[in-house]
């Protein structure tokens, strides 16, 4: 995936949205996860929204996740491990 590149969306300040390649993301940038199948380029939350992803090629499972958004506390600071279910991971397939 280190060469992986693909154009992606990215949600400006004034909401809307530019077309970047996904090499150029930064931490912080908002992208909108298309509504097609896709392999995602990168790690992410999901802000808002459920998506379905295979992640077979990373946990081996069989069968299709459900993602949900993640819930907004004004306290809360961001754990891989417990938020795992609202993590999208670089390689795994949008479905």
């Amino acid at each position: 995936m280190a060469r992986y590149s693909t154009p992606v969306n990215v949600l400006l300040e004034d909401k809307l949205e530019k077309d970047v390649d996904s090499a150029d993301l930064v931490p912080g940038d908002v992208i909108v996860v298309p509504k097609r199948q896709t392999t995602m380029p990168c790690d992410c939350i999901l802000l808002t929204g459920t998506v379905i992803i295979n992640e077979a090629m990373l946990t081996g499972e069989s069968i299709p996740v459900i993602k949900t958004s993640l819930p907004i506390h004004q306290n809360d600071v961001y754990d891989a491990d417990g938020h795992a279910k609202h993590t999208l991971f670089s390689g795994t397939n949008v479905i």
